[in-house]
């Protein structure tokens, strides 16, 4: 069943992700995502400006990371969860958005790294002046990261709402089919 609106539902996707939740199954599953990924955050955003695999760099982390880093746990395991389920009734989903908020969370890598000196050399720029540029760049990043977290939490919640938008009219319109089938079968 190939099930994908542009526009959601919102009661439905409430429905939907109720009624997810509500299974022991993917409840589990959503549990124990939500505790590896909010793990794996918590680890992973301080460490993104070292630019290196460091975890002594978790006694760094600030409390808008620790905020971040349970909120996009959750968002993400929720999103997780709903795709399966609607795997398993058939319907199609838009995985494009849950990969985008995962990569703008983490933008930490442009601050401190030298991605940003990297690219500008690439694009063939290799004059000073055109250098000059790549400092104020990774202080935009280094200082304004946040941004990039609430443009992931909202890309994340959007990728929830549609995902369990499209699982709600599945659901809702399989559900209809087994009380008029139930139905026809009592005439």
């Amino acid at each position: 069943m190939e099930v994908t609106h542009n526009k959601f539902n919102f009661s439905s996707s409430l429905n939907a992700i109720h009624a997810t939740l509500a299974k022991r199954t993917y409840l589990l599953l959503f549990i124990t995502l939500s505790a590896l990924l909010t793990a794996l955050y918590f680890i992973l955003l301080p460490m993104l400006p070292f630019g290196a695999f460091f975890l002594p760099a978790v006694k760094f982390i600030t409390p808008i990371q620790v905020f971040f880093s349970f909120a996009m746990g959750i968002l993400f395991s929720l999103l997780i969860t709903i795709a399966v389920r609607s795997h398993a009734f058939g319907v199609k989903i838009n995985k494009g958005l849950g990969a985008t908020s995962v990569l703008t969370s983490a933008v930490n890598i442009f601050c401190c790294t030298p991605v940003i000196p990297s690219i500008i050399g690439l694009i063939g720029a290799s004059s000073p002046f055109i250098f000059s540029y790549s400092p104020p760049i990774q202080h935009f990043f280094a200082v304004d990261y946040p941004i990039f977290y609430v443009i992931s939490i909202v890309m994340l919640t959007y990728s929830i709402l549609m995902t369990s938008s499209n699982l709600g009219c599945c659901r809702l319109d399989g559900m209809r089919a087994e009380k008029v089938l139930s139905q026809n079968q009592e005439a």
